[in-house]
């Protein structure tokens, strides 16, 4: 049962400050407290006899060792009862209140820090191994906010399968203090799974597939000039093309069925033309 709650929602606390207080009767706090008072009375009384030379040195020790183990014992107990603020940061949520009963398991109380928030989702089997600690992430809150976003990093992958979302959990941190935020609340995560700086990007409209796999057309003065292509990454309707384009290379993505191959004249009526950009 609680008896005692020190703090208010909003309250601001420190590292290992007593948050609430539970009841003290409880058989293993009663107990540690007793075995406790007792190793003390018993390392005074021996210790004025090993100064008096008494007793001897290795049964002193015995009583020693016997005290400060009691005194481990009586401050476990005592964080049994006096729960403390993990972290350094604000009360967000009390679910109890004094002479609420508790049972193992119950959440107290939350505390979140002031350098951030931290964010728990799960991802599938096919896409974990895409995703790594360290990997960026983004928090877009849409237009209703301003547009605003806010970009933190991977910062935990579990390797093990949730049982019940048969998906795997992933921890993101975002370090900011913005008040658009607050915890508990559920938003939209994006996951940079894949990065290239220099990477040559065009729509699936500006390629063509066929058997021996995607082509694209490329003008060369008043030509088309069919290459062949090697498609990388794909997401949506955007295809990164590692090899056989080059920056700078002009495109013709409409009107292909007007066009000849390289070395036969092109009638370009009609054609709609794109260079090949970095993004």
């Amino acid at each position: 049962m609680v008896r005692h709650v020190n703090v208010n929602v909003g309250d601001h606390v420190e590292q290992d400050q007593v948050v609430l207080s539970l009841s003290a009767d409880n058989q293993v706090y009663r107990q540690a407290s007793l075995a406790w008072e007792n190793a003390q009375k018993a390392y005074e009384r021996n210790r004025l006899l090993y100064n008096n030379g008494d007793i001897s040195r290795q049964n002193f020790d015995n009583i020693t060792m016997q005290y400060e183990l009691a005194g481990a014992n009586y401050r476990a107990a005592c964080d049994m009862i006096n729960i403390k603020a993990p972290i350094s940061g604000t009360i967000t949520q009390l679910n109890v209140h004094p002479t609420s009963n508790v049972t193992a398991g119950t959440a107290l109380f939350t505390v979140s820090g002031r350098n951030g928030y931290e964010a728990c989702f799960y991802v599938g089997a096919d896409e974990i191994d895409r995703i790594h600690s360290g990997s960026r992430v983004s928090i877009d809150l849409g237009r209703n906010n301003g547009g605003f976003s806010i970009e933190g990093r991977v910062t935990q992958v579990s390797l093990m399968m949730d049982s019940a979302k048969q998906a795997f959990p992933v921890t993101a941190s975002f370090d900011m203090t913005n008040r658009k935020l607050a915890g508990g609340m559920g938003v939209d995560l994006a996951v940079e799974t894949y990065r290239n700086e220099k990477a040559i990007v065009v729509s699936r409209s500006e390629l063509t597939r066929t058997e021996e796999g995607f082509h694209a057309y490329i003008a060369q003065g008043n030509k088309a000039e069919a290459v062949a292509v090697e498609v990388g990454q794909v997401q949506g309707s955007k295809y990164e093309v590692v090899r056989g384009l080059e920056y700078g290379d002009m495109l013709i993505f409409d009107g292909r069925h007007e066009l000849a191959f390289a070395g036969e004249k092109a009638n370009t009526t009609g054609v709609a033309l794109a260079f090949v950009n970095q993004e």
